[in-house]
């Protein structure tokens, strides 16, 4: 089992050989591109689950589209200048 020091170490390397953030040399030193996804997957919300997390990433997803609407109709305030506005 490698050290922490020298897992560091290989991943500051990575990180400066290939201009990666820490965490994106953490991901291909790790090689575990989909651990994150898979546990945010791994809870959806649903009707009966509504503890489960809300993946807004994905391109369509038609049983939040009520619930969706709702929450920006009541939670999201906008509010534009008209400076903020190209013509």
């Amino acid at each position: 089992m490698s050290q922490i020091p020298e897992t560091t170490s290989a991943m500051q390397e990575l990180a400066q050989q290939y201009s990666l953030s820490a965490r994106g040399a953490q991901g291909v030193f790790n090689r575990d591109i989909w651990g994150p996804r898979e546990k945010s997957m791994g809870n959806p919300w649903s009707q009966t689950n509504p503890e489960g997390t809300i993946i807004l990433r994905l391109a369509e997803n038609s049983l939040m589209h009520d619930e969706v609407s709702e929450f920006i109709k009541h939670q999201v305030r906008i509010s534009l200048q008209s400076q903020d506005v190209s013509p």
